[in-house]
């Protein structure tokens, strides 16, 4: 049930921050926030950092038919899953890929409009969904590590264990 509760709210609060920016933000006009944040309104037809953007009208059905397939595989995932923390990390990712799936069938792209930047060197705009996703797959290695860790210590002092 947490798991669920936890899906809707971070998938929630990532179309809420799009909804917001799409009425509040005028297309490529940036609102200074701090020295170093803007909010910005940009449209991803593409994936990450743009990349294969397109105008062609079943673009967006494309990447978000493959964006699905990703998502069922990460549920199956989930779902064999037995560490609490790396299913948090992937219910991160999950959101994140289905907000942004809704926002590629909604508007026809990816909304982005967060600008980080310093001086002239600016990241490319992102939105929360993007940041669940690089959450949890931080989260997810992380979780890799501490379990890879505690086997190996495991391993390590089973050759000393007394037998009865």
């Amino acid at each position: 049930m947490y798991y669920f509760l936890f899906f809707c709210l971070t998938l929630f609060l990532d179309q809420l921050t799009k909804v917001i920016a799409l009425k509040e933000l005028v297309l490529v006009s940036p609102v200074k926030v701090f020295p170093f944040l803007n909010f910005v309104l940009v449209f991803n037809t593409g994936v990450s950092f743009s990349m294969f953007s397109s105008d062609s009208p079943y673009h967006r059905y494309v990447l978000a038919l493959l964006s699905s397939l990703i998502v069922i595989v990460m549920l199956v995932w989930f779902f064999k899953e037995r560490n609490k923390w790396a299913k948090y990390a992937l219910l991160l990712i999950i959101s994140g890929a289905v907000g942004n799936i809704i926002d590629r069938l909604r508007v026809g792209a990816v909304v982005d409009f967060i600008d980080v930047f310093a001086g002239k060197y600016h990241w490319p705009a992102f939105n929360l969904a993007d940041s669940f996703i690089c959450i949890g797959v931080a989260l997810l290695l992380f979780s890799f590590y501490k379990e890879s860790k505690a086997m190996k210590e495991k391993s390590l002092s089973a050759p000393f264990k007394k037998e009865n």
